[in-house]
């Protein structure tokens, strides 16, 4: 070879630089032979391709697509090698005499010392062809196992769409007793579609147009005379929800089975069945539902696009939902910013943001977080101590038990470090971004939020568990798919644990009984009241028994039911239903200050009302009292039952009718002061 193809002038260890204009006429019979193979098979296999697009009606036109994309990805694999030998050989320097010394006769052997890639070079081989062999095998074995993984998962989504069509009847007709009840009533009575006002007013903390608008469409079509299709509504939610995160599972390298499997524990959550069975609930599976479905549309890659536009919509969406919508959101447009750049998360967030921002400023929620009162770092303090309680609570709830749940928590912890520390950032930015940013919205976005609305609510409440357990699923599914890889052992253990954890969780889906009986028995409470003949010189204005119906029921409100028809025949009502009806007609409860000349009372009080008068009720000192109950003495109507009234809505009474009572702290008999 001549000086024009190789160095020789170079030290010891260094090695021939190729001219490959050089090189080229020099090609063997067999490497030519090589690279012609390599243009007919992909002219062919590219005119396949043209005839298989063509054929659009074939049935395995969905195994097709796929060999054809894994073809597509093994060339640009055998191009960038391609280029990468050509560089490296280019690159590449050795002296003469090392060059001759690696010529073993006139069978043209090289040296083993020489990189293939340069000995490819120097037998005038070009490198599009070394290789190609190879290559070629594994394209096969990709194509020939791309129809397999395909029915793998088909098998797993059709498993799963199985058990959702058996749980939603199942579900429905778990919670087919229940009626209306709490915070319910707010959307039943104290709202209308014809007043935007009402539609935009807060519900606690946050925007919940979405779940009053269904609440109105379902109650001008039933009434209240039928409680399942509310019910409907929300476990349509709770199924939509499954499969929502089953595509965010299978979007992350999770398993197709193990992605059921999970899916299936979510599905039969019993610790959560009072976000699933629980109509109000539409709040917050709504803006769950509609956070997922936002951050399917931003977890992918490329420039802004009409996608971009749909994952706006499902936030806004989530954000007319509940204040668990601006968690979801903040998890889209971080996930949206770590994958794709600050362009697709400054949509998100800039446009989504500017909306809340101006429906919080024309709502002004109330909240009972109060950072003044404490000061804002004990404030903050109890806030983050409550989100770990609840999550902590989740994990042990999920396990049935601290043991269990302390399990669970070091299985995520181990998997996740399996799964991520030698994932290259790239793609931890594609396929482990989002899941890291939802256990980050589970673990603070969600318990802190929850902290801020409910600080003094006991953490372990459905609502809250079946959030966290929906969030922290997709970290599970990485994590039990890289155990599973790391030892296939694991597999048959995990099987059996959840086996044994999905019945066990789903028998707590019974607690739901005494709560259908309790609703239920406020039937005849709410055709009382609407028929009391003493309803018309009650003002228009008044709440009625703030107690179970939260402070939303008026009087106007139950004129019209009785002239509407929408309450459901209750029968024969007993005499005590009239008797108490007339009480809770006749008492004003309210949140003034109470008069100041108080006396302690040891025993249940007898007490003549008149109209106008009020009376004022204060615990004991060092006692606690929460109720105060109040017995209606009528003519005709008996022993009558006693009426709870809660303190949290206020420690002063006003009569509006006359009336004759026996006033006490209930069953407990703590004495308490009474003021006048």
């Amino acid at each position: 070879m001549s000086n024009q193809g190789v160095d020789t002038g170079g030290a010891e260890g260094d090695a021939a630089q190729i001219d490959w204009d050089a090189v080229k006429p020099r090609e063997t019979g067999e490497a030519a032979a090589a690279g012609a193979a390599v243009r007919s098979h992909s002219h062919s296999h590219s005119h396949s391709h043209r005839r298989s697009r063509t054929r659009w009606w074939s049935p395995s036109r969905y195994w097709r697509r796929a060999r054809s994309r894994s073809h597509s990805r093994a060339r640009a694999r055998a191009r960038a090698d391609a280029a990468r030998a050509d560089s490296d050989a280019t690159g590449a320097t050795t002296t003469s005499s090392r060059s001759r010394s690696s010529r073993s006769g006139s069978s043209g052997r090289l040296s083993t010392s020489v990189a293939p890639d340069v000995q490819d070079a120097i037998r005038g081989v070009p490198p599009s062809a070394a290789g190609h062999q190879h290559r070629r095998r594994r394209r096969r074995r990709r194509s020939l196992l791309s129809p397999v993984r395909l029915v793998e998962k088909h098998t797993a989504f059709a498993v799963l769409c199985l058990e959702l069509a058996v749980a939603g009847p199942l579900l429905v007709l778990y919670g087919r007793h229940q009626w209306f009840r709490q915070d319910e009533w707010d959307f039943v009575a104290n709202r209308s579609l014809s007043h935007p006002s009402e539609l935009l007013r807060a519900h606690g903390v946050g925007w919940s147009t979405l779940p009053v608008v269904v609440y109105r469409v379902l109650y001008a079509a039933v009434g209240l005379r039928s409680y399942w299709p509310y019910l409907v509504a929300v476990v349509a939610a709770h199924l939509t929800i499954v499969v929502l995160l089953w595509f965010v599972m299978r979007r992350h390298t999770v398993a197709p089975w193990v992605a059921t499997a999970l899916a299936t524990v979510l599905l039969a959550f019993g610790p959560g069945w009072e976000a699933i069975l629980w109509g109000f609930e539409l709040t917050v599976l709504g803006a769950l539902l509609f956070g997922l479905a936002q951050l399917l549309a931003v977890d992918r890659d490329g420039p802004l696009d009409r996608f971009d536009g749909l994952a706006l919509a499902f936030g806004l969406a989530a954000l007319m939902c509940s204040e668990v919508g601006v968690t979801m959101v903040a998890v889209a447009a971080v996930t949206a910013l770590v994958r794709r750049g600050w362009k697709p998360a400054a949509l998100q967030a800039g446009v989504l943001g500017v909306i809340y921002v101006a429906w919080f400023g024309y709502a002004r929620p109330s909240s009972s977080f109060d950072p003044t009162h404490q000061g804002a770092a004990a404030a903050l303090g109890s806030a983050v101590s409550w989100a770990a309680r609840s999550v902590g609570d989740t994990f042990r709830a999920t396990g049935r038990g601290p043991l269990v749940g302390l399990v669970l928590a070091a299985l995520l912890v181990v998997g996740l470090v399996l799964a991520w520390s030698s994932m290259p950032l790239r793609r931890f930015r594609r396929k482990g971004a989002a899941v890291a940013v939802l256990l980050a919205g589970a673990l603070l976005g969600i318990g802190m939020l929850a902290a801020i609305e409910r600080v003094g609510h006991a953490p372990d409440a459905g609502r809250y568990l079946y959030v966290n357990a929906a969030l922290m699923l997709p970290a599970f599914g990485v994590a039990v798919t890289a155990l599973i890889a790391r030892w296939r052992i694991l597999a048959p253990v995990l099987v059996v644990v959840l086996v044994v954890l999905v019945p066990l969780d789903a028998r707590e889906f019974r607690q739901v009984r005494p709560v259908a009986t309790a609703s239920a028995e406020l039937k005849p409470v709410v055709w009382a009241l609407a028929h009391s003949s003493v309803l018309v010189h009650v003002p228009g204005n008044q709440f009625v028994d703030q107690t179970d119906f939260t402070k939303a029921v008026t009087a106007d409100w139950l004129r019209k039911v009785a002239k509407s028809k929408v309450l459901p025949p209750v029968g024969v009502l007993r005499g005590h239903a009239s008797a108490q009806a007339v009480l809770q007609l006749a008492i004003d409860q309210s949140q003034v200050s109470p008069p100041t000349g108080c006396v302690l009372v040891h025993r249940p009080q007898l007490e003549r009302l008149r109209p106008g008068e009020v009376f004022g009720i204060q615990p004991a000192p060092g006692l606690p009292l929460d109720a105060i109950y109040l017995r209606p003495l009528l003519r005709g109507s008996g022993l009558v039952a006693p009426v709870r009234f809660d303190l949290t809505w206020g420690h002063t009474f006003r009569a509006v009718l006359p009336l004759k009572v026996a006033l006490g702290s209930g069953p407990s008999l703590v004495p308490f002061e009474l003021c006048r």
